[in-house]
């Protein structure tokens, strides 16, 4: 190891009698670590060498509260105003020795009784009116504020994310596609078409005909292939071009360029030709080099 970087378990030990310490405290090695600037493994090694056996890699038994904390505990102060209090100890550790020691943990405050809501946003939300935009209209209410309110009037809440339409208001659901509505749809009719004839949404018709079975089509209706001049393109494959730059220029994937090269038997290149890497730089054909 070269400079004057020492390894990283001489750095651990020169903190041990610290470490032993906070370990000795109830911290969990992970803790300890943190607070040390050193590793879990470090630690480990550094009290195992001063006699401490850890418990299965875990901290050994958290002793109870001392009376210091239990006094600070009763004065008002929170599990990490204790914490604070104490060097070494954290919130989460104070919180599980005062449960030992019997402590009963105190409960904040009740939440103050959320009241009704007022006719005026009773009515905005069953026109439509989403708990959100309601909110962004009464200056220090938020959403769930607005949904708590509603609840409390008893009013229905709509699901969250869900917007009324007028259209679609108790438009039916759709169970199962039936053979003329799958008919049609082969035919080619749209999922937002049917919809409007047997009811529900696009979506809904589109889950129904899956259920059934049907192979839906591609989103925007049947896809008809990009036309490909094979020779051109076989031309340009033989002459050192890639599948990359070949798929760039017909504007397709190189996939289809790779599955019409394999359909008509040319023979695949395997990496990058040496002859032809500086293929882009030279403009006359390949033929005319020679």
């Amino acid at each position: 190891m070269t400079g004057t970087q020492k390894p990283f378990c001489y750095q651990a030990t020169e903190h041990s009698d610290r470490i032993v310490r906070l370990y000795n405290q109830g911290l969990t090695m992970r803790d300890v670590a943190r607070r040390c600037g050193t590793s879990s493994k470090a630690v480990w090694n550094t009290l195992i060498a001063n006699g401490i056996t850890p418990d299965s890699g875990t901290n050994p038994p958290i002793p109870p509260a001392t009376p210091e904390m239990i006094a600070l505990y009763r004065q008002g102060l929170g599990y990490k105003a204790v914490a604070a209090q104490i060097p070494g100890m954290s919130s989460r550790t104070v919180s599980r020795r005062l449960k030992l020691a019997g402590i009963e943990p105190r409960r904040g405050t009740p939440r103050a009784k959320m009241p009704p809501a007022t006719p005026d946003m009773i009515k905005a939300y069953e026109d439509g009116t989403s708990a959100q935009a309601i909110a962004n209209g009464m200056p220090g209410m938020t959403r769930n504020r607005v949904a708590r309110r509603l609840r409390a009037a008893g009013v229905q809440i709509r699901p969250l994310g869900s917007n009324i339409r007028p259209d679609r208001i108790n438009a039916p659901k759709v169970a199962r596609a039936n053979p003329a509505m799958i008919k049609e749809y082969k035919a080619g009719a749209s999922p937002k078409e049917l919809a409007a004839m047997y009811g529900g949404t696009a979506a809904t018709v589109k889950t129904s005909l899956a259920n059934a079975g049907v192979s839906l089509r591609d989103t925007g209706g049947t896809r008809v292939p990009h036309p490909l001049d094979a020779q051109k393109i076989i031309t340009q494959y033989t002459e050192g071009r890639s599948q990359g730059w070949i798929a760039h220029e017909h504007s397709v994937t190189i996939k289809r360029i790779r599955a019409l090269l394999v359909a008509y038997n040319v023979p695949i290149r395997r990496g990058k030709l040496p002859e032809n890497r500086n293929f882009r730089k030279n403009k006359q054909p390949h033929g005319e080099n020679q």
